[in-house]
């Protein structure tokens, strides 16, 4: 299931995503599995480097569930560092559950129905 704001916040992502935007910018998109859906996972930086685009993303974990989860991470980057090979760094931030529903990416949220 998705919450109300996740599932929002996504769907307004791509609705901003149309030809002005592709004017001057292009999408990174990162696929993602994971063996958990509680798993989240924030960009922390997106950097280049000897022409390399550097991607660096976190995986915030309190210690899973027995579902599995799928994300789509997009990333909007500059029109012009869309021809460089990518480099992704993959960290992960092991927190407890309290540190885990304080995330702000989990405020305000009501469960859809599945």
């Amino acid at each position: 299931c998705y919450t109300k704001h996740m599932r929002k916040t996504f769907y307004e992502g791509l609705c901003a995503i149309n030809e002005d935007f592709f004017a001057q910018k292009s999408l990174l998109v990162v696929y993602l599995e994971e063996g958990s859906g509680s798993i989240h996972h924030r960009v922390d930086g997106v950097t280049t480097e000897d022409g390399v685009l550097n991607v660096k993303i976190t995986s915030l974990n309190a210690g899973g569930s027995d579902d599995m989860g799928q994300w789509a991470i997009l990333i909007p980057i500059d029109k012009k560092l869309d021809s460089l090979p990518v480099e992704l760094e993959l960290g992960e931030q092991l927190c407890t559950w309290e540190e885990y529903e304080a995330l702000p990416e989990l405020q305000d949220r009501d469960v859809l129905e599945e």
